[in-house]
């Protein structure tokens, strides 16, 4: 499910007033009339178990550039937001994938993490913090057991790998496999 609503603070309207002062009340009148019910749309769908999968933010049909509508997609499956709420660092180790999914953030430039940058970045952490690796599509990094996820796991670093799955039943499978179900 996917619902898109206005996001329009306080400060947004005074700066839309500014833009159009010949409409200063009517637009006082629509921010209270249809925004400042201040809904939680979040806590409406959780009620009715469906669950923030992505969330976007893009420019509105509105002529003023400070409007935007905040997208939602919604699933029914509660998403595992483990990565997101446990890990110290999110990496993205590259930029290249082997999906075109129309929602991705990805800008494919096939650039590479630096391991040196990376290196530094696990230095900097403590026995048992957790770092998530993703991408792009993280397995098609060259070297990521040996590079990445082993020297994490040396410094006593948890690793999650997020990742779109196609790598399942390719020949390298069961090592990421091996490696990360310890």
């Amino acid at each position: 499910m996917i619902i898109s609503n206005p996001e329009f603070t306080l400060e947004k309207l005074r700066e839309a007033q500014a833009h159009f002062p010949e409409h200063e009340g009517e637009l006082a009148g629509l921010v209270e009339k249809y925004y400042a019910r201040a809904l939680d749309i979040d806590a409406i769908m959780e009620a009715h178990d469906y669950y923030p999968l992505d969330v976007f933010h893009t420019a509105s049909w509105s002529p003023t550039p400070e409007h935007t509508l905040r997208t939602v997609f919604y699933t029914k499956e509660k998403p595992d937001r483990t990565p997101y709420e446990k890990a110290k660092y999110i990496i993205q180790v590259n930029s290249v994938c082997n999906c075109n999914c129309p929602a991705c953030y990805v800008e494919k430039t096939g650039e590479h993490m630096d391991v040196a940058v990376f290196r530094g970045l696990i230095d900097s952490l403590h026995e048992n913090e957790m770092i998530c690796l993703r991408g792009g599509e993280p397995t098609l990094t060259e070297n990521l057991i040996a590079d990445y996820i082993h020297p994490a796991l040396q410094n006593g670093i948890h690793v999650i790998l997020e990742s779109n799955g196609l790598f399942i039943g390719a020949p390298y499978y069961h090592d990421y496999l091996e490696v990360l179900t310890h």
